[in-house]
């Protein structure tokens, strides 16, 4: 099929609300929020309903003295138009972070084949951040794109169609806006791309065989693990991830657990969905598992489970998040059958949840969504009343023991007067 293509290049200014002109708009006030076009005509300024297209109201009033923008768009128009590019600008992001999102309604009519698409272009290149083909309906619809990190960053809003079809398609936006755009490092609760540290997420000793690892370039063994870090895509970037080489054995696991997290308003209004994201990276003949759980005060539900082996790169896992009161994150690695398993995290993130951390940072964190102030730990009485034995209470690290999971703190002490060692009980 032959394709003929007009679309909007949008670009981007300076996220935040006291940048009038430079593209977050609901399309109510005069103009148009710095956004213009270098061909009149295509995109239009437009209140109710249309002749025979358009949604009939806008999406910020609902009503048919709301404003929206829109594009109509027949194969007649392509035919003996040589403006095959339309285009609607504000002035280019400067620079981006790497969480920077363009979010905005739509309503479209594409028919079979007609097909919307958000476009980022920027200093290292362009990518396909959203595609939407055929089969709309006429109502307004949330869409979200990320632009991720870059400077003289560009959005491009492309509404294409085939001649073959000979219909008439259209496409409509309202309600634009960019969010996370300030460039800098971001790691809220819950998230974490390995830079500097392991954020959050420490390993959960009373239920795991080994650790995850924080690491950068390739792992020791051959032919499993990535090569690079997804934030950086270097080798000097840094990732989590199992080492399933000796003296590990099949069915071995791993336990990467964060703290306990509280929602806060999760309907940022917009109709957003609160989402983990993350990047995993499963290369090896003897790829065992990764797990994804959610704990609650109610127990474990298990987000997702992954076995399969994937090519050498980074696939991103996307799963929604109900809103059930607090909550921990767990990722489960599992070894193989041999060595050819390593299996690695980058870049988890929590994306319109608006969580915050339960405990202060300073502060323990109970087995159950309870805190205990850092004063009142190994005070020989257990404050978070989930049992001395086991898990994560306040006293598990504290001297009492059975030896069974670990050493509850103890540590050998070299007297500098002998050669003999003692136990150094801690301090209480």
């Amino acid at each position: 099929k032959q394709w003929y293509q007009r679309r909007v290049a949008i670009t981007a200014g300076k996220d935040g609300t006291d940048e009038a002109n430079c593209g977050t708009c609901d399309f109510e006030g005069p103009g148009t929020c710095g956004w213009s076009t270098n061909h009149p005509g295509v995109w239009k300024k437009m209140a109710g309903a249309q002749d025979y297209y358009g949604p009939g109201y806008d999406h910020s009033l609902g009503t048919g003295e709301g404003h929206y923008m829109i594009a109509e768009s027949n194969w007649w128009h392509y035919a003996d138009d040589n403006h095959t590019v339309e285009e609607i600008s504000t002035p280019v992001f400067a620079t981006t972070g790497k969480r920077c999102r363009i979010r905005f309604y739509y309503a479209a009519d594409l028919g079979v084949n007609g097909t919307m698409t958000v476009t980022v272009k920027n200093d290292a290149g362009s990518f396909i951040a959203l595609s939407k083909t055929g089969n709309s309906t006429g109502n307004w619809t949330f869409v979200t794109a990320r632009l991720s990190e870059g400077t003289n960053v560009q959005v491009t809003i492309g509404l294409s169609i085939s001649v073959e079809n000979y219909e008439a398609y259209w496409l409509a936006i309202d309600d634009l806006r960019f969010t996370d755009c300030d460039p800098g490092h971001l790691n809220g609760p819950g998230e974490c791309d390995f830079e500097v540290d392991t954020c959050d997420y420490t390993n959960l000793d009373a239920r795991d065989d080994f650790d995850w690892t924080r690491h950068q370039g390739p792992t020791a063994s051959y032919n499993t693990g990535p090569k690079t870090d997804h934030t950086t895509l270097t080798d000097k970037g840094w990732y989590y991830y199992i080492e399933t080489s000796y003296p590990r054995q099949p069915g071995d696991t791993a336990v990467a657990q964060s703290r306990w997290m509280t929602y806060g308003d999760t309907n940022p209004g917009d109709g957003a969905q609160c989402t983990l994201e993350f990047w995993y990276h499963m290369m090896g003949d003897h790829i065992g598992s990764l797990n994804v759980f959610k704990y609650t005060k109610k127990g474990y539900t298990l987000l997702r489970n992954l076995t399969q082996a994937q090519a050498d790169d980074w696939v991103e896992g996307r799963i929604p998040l109900a809103n059930d009161g607090p909550f921990k994150l767990e990722f489960e690695g599992i070894r193989g059958i041999s060595y050819e398993g390593d299996i690695a995290l980058d870049d988890i993130e929590l994306d319109d949840c608006a969580v915050t951390n339960l405990c202060a940072k300073e502060d323990h964190d109970c087995t159950g969504p309870t805190c205990v102030p850092q004063d009142r730990v190994c005070d020989l009485y257990d404050d978070c009343g989930d049992n001395w034995w086991w898990l994560d209470t306040d006293e598990r690290r504290c001297a009492t023991c059975n030896f069974e999971e670990g050493q509850c703190g103890w540590k050998n002490k070299k007297e500098k007067s002998t050669d003999c060692d003692s136990a150094l009980i801690p301090l209480l």
